[in-house]
């Protein structure tokens, strides 16, 4: 497996955030992390990107795997260009990211120039479709993405969503965009609310609120 969680716990003052977090993942899993607001999905992923502790559990990794977590928004306040922060997060030289990145910058209806432009210069929407791109200039093993979706127009979402469902990486996404979900998703895991543990669900997000509908009755 690409990543094992074993028994994970995390507690946050007394606020329990997750409790015997267990499941593994496989190379090419398309994972949706679901779960009501407040239940520790951020929390995982940040346990998964090393960003945090457990305070108990064992996380395995394939071997040699990369990995890269993406956050809802990047720092906003940089002076660096689009170009230098690009390079720097997906560790590719410049003459690369250049080429690589002409056709989603086409395809994104940004202006070719926006590469040399500073992250603090840019308007919203522009710095949701350079985060995009961040994401289809990498290669990273497993993709940790927190809610990559908001914000994207339709454009900037088709060209997400052909790049995870065309991809044979792994990817775990948070999203509260169930279309995207179902679009992009073979396996669902559950946080519940109440015990803080997760399941493993195989299908789409559809296919998991019938499964776990179908439980409660």
């Amino acid at each position: 497996s690409i990543l094992s969680c074993i028994h994970i716990n995390k507690t946050f003052d007394s606020f329990i955030a997750l409790k015997d977090a267990t499941f593994s993942l496989q190379l090419g899993d398309k994972v949706g992390l679901v779960g009501q607001n407040g239940t520790g999905k951020s929390t995982l992923l940040k346990i998964i990107a090393g960003i945090v502790d457990p305070d108990s559990g064992v996380l395995e990794f394939g071997k040699n795997i990369t990995m890269g977590y993406i956050p809802q928004s990047f720092v906003i306040f940089t002076n660096e260009t689009v170009l230098d922060f690009i390079c720097k997060t997906v560790n590719k030289p410049e003459d690369q990211v250049l080429i690589q990145s002409k056709k989603y910058i086409d395809d994104l209806h940004l202006d070719s120039e926006i590469v040399y432009r500073t992250i603090a210069g840019l308007s919203g929407g522009e710095k949701t479709k350079i985060a995009v791109l961040r994401i289809l200039l990498s290669d990273y093993d497993l993709f940790l993405l927190d809610e990559p979706t908001n914000n994207l127009d339709a454009d900037a979402l088709i060209l997400l969503e052909d790049f995870i469902k065309n991809s044979d990486k792994t990817f775990i996404v948070v999203s509260h965009d169930r279309t995207f979900l179902d679009t992009v998703v073979h396996k669902i895991i559950g946080i519940d609310q109440f015990t803080k543990g997760t399941t493993i669900y195989n299908g789409n997000f559809s296919d998991y609120l019938k499964q776990k509908n179908s439980s409660i009755e």
